[in-house]
């Protein structure tokens, strides 16, 4: 953003010992920060304003011409060749050392003495753009400056006469994305008037008695009707304040050139009289504000567009409207984009007689999204979307009207119109204590510097005593009003104020103090080991990438995958509709993730290990009123195979980390292959799952001719287990006798599970040591291979080969009789 000293000093009498430099520096300390300081008169020196006393023709060249002109009390001759050179025009003429471009092309040079055609010039008569002017003097060629009409002083340094002696402050719009009453040089005003303890001047309104009338407050619903204007709010949450204004009898020209120059300085192009006196008002005020000619609306409605309608704006581009866009148009169609961009058909031409003043207050919310739909991004709408007062709206109409009577001689304001509610916007006031004050900053600012402080910024401080008789001590509150301009969010608590007083009391004036720390042993946290060891499993050992997600999930694929929505926790303001729970299940991620990744790779293996959230409160330190989080860790395998048994080998190699006994049951996720999935148990408890999608869901998530197995293990519930584990952890000293090793297939029903042979051989005979499954097989006529392996040993002696088939003749028999189970040959 743009600052022009000048323009400050409409607001503030500067004293001369601060120069633009220490209002930089000081800005930048406490309020903004000031990115840069351009001194714009710095390319005008050696130029002023002369008076033509005397013409000659040139002896030696048809077109030049040898003037004699008055710089002050002295005398130059020049040679010069401008068609529209008279005797007694004021111009601007160059002496030597000034910066000039011939003839407006390429760089600036400097002037020096010369000889054109045989006859010497002491100068040079300026054209407006051999000095940088053109947007400000425009001219045809080879014409001069002309600034006979000016009343200007002759032999005045030009920057001095046409107001050029300006500084710009350059402001980084980041340092005040949160400060909405900053984004004018008013606001701005305001911060130097406390900072150097100045006199602040209001700017000057234009007082009308109806409109005078209407200024009781904004919080109260008025409306003014006038037969030349009507204006309806279909809704005031969008837009709580609407000030319309008809100015009749104008003539729509160029601006005045102080007006121009002052425009050019802040970046801006100028167009004409009034367009360029709302651009003024909003850089000078806050206020963004629009003109519509009248003679081309019936009537003023602020309402959401129409589905399917459309306008051209004022860039003569077409745009398509939908409801959640804010217009404001007549009786018959949209006219502007509120807030952003004027229509074209609307718009103030140099045929205009009359206008429709518009200052408003419209919802930053609205016109930030309209912004982005429609990719326009405007001054205005910068100062919108901060979120600017109501009250401000009034003040940026009465400030326009004052400068419209000034600029356009002739104009008439006919009516004014109000329509508007009860604002939301209170007044605010923050209760706070000249400790609680001094004790955030560090410092003992007396309470009287602390209330002038607030003062100086505009707040409103009362104090009341508070008496302790019981330890008779003495203290004070203070009532802090918030001012109009900080009533927007800006702010709302006792350490916003504390802000405030330290910036301009300044950082620099604190006392640097170096803060002890107490420094304690850390505590080692085996928990962090152990997941490190897991993700090292995974990815090294495994194969598997690790993934990182957002924290909510998609309620469609939650309900699709069976997962219960009864613990699902909505969230307040969703980043997409779709987005609207935190997930209750890492589950949600990985589908994505494979859809995804299945666009670059038809094999993978993917891994999470994050928290989930579920309803209902657990304890936190602090604060007892959060959700459950606990840890899970999920996986998916994906290939042209079978991948169950891949991912049941790695939920199995987590086993060889030492927790409670692992065992797997049925699973019953309605969205998991039930015969190829598994619940994790911990000795009695689940603590997780794996299995195989469902044929019916490949194609709901899109996954065709790939097959995808998934786990998800309770990672709180695997750590305590393992603690507990190692807490009951005893010494066994090893067998002095070997073991014995036999592998055993039978043929069963397809229906019989492994767990139904686990559950009869457990505790069958105390030389039983270890019973593992090595492999299925299918076989015809609904009949299955279960083949595994029984370790027999004995700490007492070395088994004989009689003692181990005789207890496996036993285990032969006993799966016969209960299952059909045939030893395979």
């Amino acid at each position: 953003m743009l600052i022009s000293f000048n323009i400050l000093k409409n607001f503030i009498e500067i004293p001369k010992n601060i120069s633009p430099k220490d209002v930089g520096s000081e800005l930048t300390k406490s309020t903004v920060e000031v990115e840069k300081i351009i001194d714009k008169s710095g390319y005008l020196k050696n130029i002023y304003t002369a008076k033509v006393e005397n013409i000659l023709k040139h002896p030696n060249a048809d077109k030049l011409k040898l003037a004699d002109v008055l710089v002050g009390e002295k005398k130059f001759r020049v040679v010069c060749g401008g068609i529209n050179l008279r005797e007694g025009m004021i111009t601007a003429v160059a002496l030597p050392g000034a910066q000039i471009r011939w003839h407006g092309k390429d760089g600036f040079v400097e002037l020096k003495k010369t000889e054109i055609r045989g006859e010497k010039s002491a100068g040079m008569i300026c054209a407006a753009n051999e000095i940088g002017l053109y947007e400000t003097f425009p001219h045809a060629d080879m014409e001069i400056m002309d600034l006979s009409d000016l009343n200007l002083t002759v032999g005045a340094d030009i920057s001095d006469a046409l107001g050029l002696n300006d500084v710009i402050f350059m402001i980084d719009n980041k340092s005040i994305t949160n400060r909405p009453d900053l984004w004018s040089h008013w606001g701005i005003a305001r911060e130097i008037a406390a900072i150097f303890n100045l006199k602040l001047r209001e700017p000057k309104l234009y007082n009308q008695s109806a409109l005078n009338d209407a200024r009781s407050d904004v919080h109260t619903k008025l409306k003014i009707q006038s037969s030349q204007l009507k204006v309806s709010i279909e809704d005031y949450i969008l837009c709580p304040v609407y000030f319309g204004c008809v100015v009749d009898d104008l003539e729509i020209k160029e601006s005045p050139a102080w007006l121009k120059n002052v425009l050019i300085s802040l970046g801006q192009k100028p167009i004409n009289n009034i367009v360029d006196i709302t651009n003024y008002v909003m850089f000078e005020i806050g206020e963004p504000l629009h003109a519509f000619d009248k003679d081309k609306m019936d009537g003023i409605v602020v309402r959401r567009a129409g589905k399917g309608e459309s306008m051209i704006t004022l860039d003569e581009v077409e745009r398509k409207l939908d409801e959640s866009d804010l217009v404001v148009a007549d009786f018959h169609r949209a006219q502007s984009l509120a807030g952003l961009k004027g229509g074209l058909l609307s718009g103030v031409t140099q045929k205009t007689k009359s206008i429709i003043l518009e200052a408003a207050n419209f919802d930053a919310l609205t016109i930030r999204r309209m912004g982005l739909k429609h990719g326009l991004k405007t001054e205005g709408s910068n100062r919108w979307e901060k979120g600017l007062h109501p009250h401000l709206a009034e003040i940026g109409m009465r400030r326009a009207l004052q400068l419209i009577l000034e600029v356009c001689h002739g104009a008439k304001i006919s009516s004014v119109i109000i329509e508007n509610k009860n604002s939301d916007l209170k007044p605010i006031t923050v209760e706070t204590t000249t400790k609680f004050i001094q004790n955030r900053i560090g410092k003992k600012i007396s309470e009287k510097e602390i209330v002038s402080i607030l003062s100086k910024l505009g707040f409103k401080v009362s104090i009341k005593n508070l008496n302790n008789s019981k330890f008779k001590l003495k203290t004070s509150k203070l009532f802090i009003g918030v001012p109009w301009w900080r009533s927007t969010g800006d702010i709302l608590i006792e350490e916003d104020i504390v802000e405030e007083v330290a910036r301009i009391y300044g950082y620099d004036n604190l006392a640097k103090t170096h803060e002890l720390i107490e420094l304690t042993e850390a505590k080692h946290q085996p928990q962090y080991d152990f997941e490190i060891k897991i993700k090292n499993y995974l990815s090294v050992g495994c194969g598997m990438s690790e993934v990182f997600n957002y924290p909510w999930a998609s309620k469609k694929i939650l309900d699709s995958l069976g997962i219960n929505d009864e613990k699902h926790i909505e969230i307040a303001h969703p980043s997409a509709e779709d987005n609207k729970f935190l997930k209750t299940s890492l589950l949600s991620g990985l589908i994505k993730n494979v859809e995804d990744n299945l666009r670059f790779s038809s094999s993978f293996k993917l891994f999470e290990l994050a928290r989930v959230y579920l309803s209902g409160y657990e304890k936190f330190a602090g604060d007892d009123k959060l959700p459950q989080q606990p840890k899970m860790l999920s996986g998916a395998v994906v290939t042209k195979a079978d991948p169950f048994l891949e991912i049941k080998g790695i939920v199995e190699g987590i086993a060889d980390f030492k927790f409670k006994t692992n065992d797997f049951r049925e699973n019953e996720l309605i969205s998991i292959n039930r015969h190829k999935s598994l619940v994790i148990l911990c000795g009695q408890e689940k603590i997780g799952w794996l299995g195989e999608l469902k044929d019916g869901y490949y194609e709901k998530f899109g996954f065709r001719k790939k097959k995808i197995a998934f786990f998800e293990i309770d990672f709180n519930k695997l750590i305590s287990s393992r603690e507990t584990l190692l807490s009951e952890k005893k010494y066994s000293p090893i067998s002095e006798y070997p073991c014995v090793e036999r592998d055993l297939a039978f043929e069963l029903n397809y229906t019989i599970k492994w767990r139904d042979i686990l559950n009869e051989i457990e505790g069958f005979d105390a030389l039983i040591e270890h019973f593992q499954f090595l492999s299925v097989y299918d076989l015809i006529n609904g009949k299955k291979s279960l083949a595994f392996r029984i370790k027999y040993h004995s700490n007492e002696k070395t088994l004989t080969d009689k003692e181990v088939v005789d207890i496996e003749s036993k285990i032969i028999e006993k799966l016969q009789k209960k299952f059909a189970a045939n030893l395979r040959k």
